[in-house]
């Protein structure tokens, strides 16, 4: 049974078939703004990336997991059920004093992403990265990343924290302890990326 097809006053076509303008009728100048939303994308299509770069020394003294300044990302999802690839670049990591380690963690929307470190184990922390100083001032950078599930469709923040072991000694980042000055040193950058994935 053919359907005719019919023109009508209002600008409307009645009768036409799925993929009846056959192939090229339609591009993507021809595509009205907002016509194709995230939902409509295939699962695993890139749909936002969110980057902050922290490319000067920071330092820290306390006790407490504290936020890196600079390395937080504020991402708004557009489904609860995306992914989102949370991927930590950090520089020269170091603490001052004798042996001292340093933490790394990261936390979302002010709370521990326990999902992207390792599973505390009696005294020891569970960290997303981390290391130790030794006496010879050893420097160390890091990177990983954690995919995580958005959980909803309101604003995420992504932050890196970090702890000296104890709250003893002087955290550094992107330089070496005590910041030395000279030919044979660096400072460098530490960034943090999200990226939002149909899920």
């Amino acid at each position: 049974n053919l359907m005719p097809v019919t023109i009508n006053g209002s600008g409307s076509i009645a009768g036409l078939s799925v993929g009846g303008l056959g192939s090229g009728v339609v591009n993507t100048a021809t595509i009205a703004n907002g016509a194709i939303t995230s939902s409509m994308l295939p699962t695993g299509s890139v749909l936002q990336v969110k980057q902050s770069i922290r490319n000067e020394v920071a330092t820290r003294t306390g006790s407490g997991f504290a936020a890196i300044p600079d390395l937080s990302v504020s991402i708004t999802p557009s489904s609860a059920s995306n992914k989102m690839l949370v991927h930590v670049e950090l520089g020269t990591v170091e603490t001052t004093g004798n042996q001292y380690g340093h933490f790394i963690r990261i936390y979302k929307n002010s709370s521990h992403l326990s999902g992207a470190s390792a599973i505390n184990v009696s005294n020891r922390y569970g960290v997303f990265a981390g290391g130790r100083t030794t006496n010879n001032s050893h420097s160390q950078g890091y990177s990983g990343s954690y995919l995580d599930t958005a959980g909803g469709t309101s604003a995420i923040t992504y932050a890196v924290y970090w702890l000296a072991e104890g709250g003893y000694g002087t955290l550094y980042l992107n330089s070496e302890q005590n910041n030395p000055d000279g030919g044979a040193y660096l400072h460098n950058i530490s960034s943090i990326t999200v990226t939002e994935i149909a899920g």
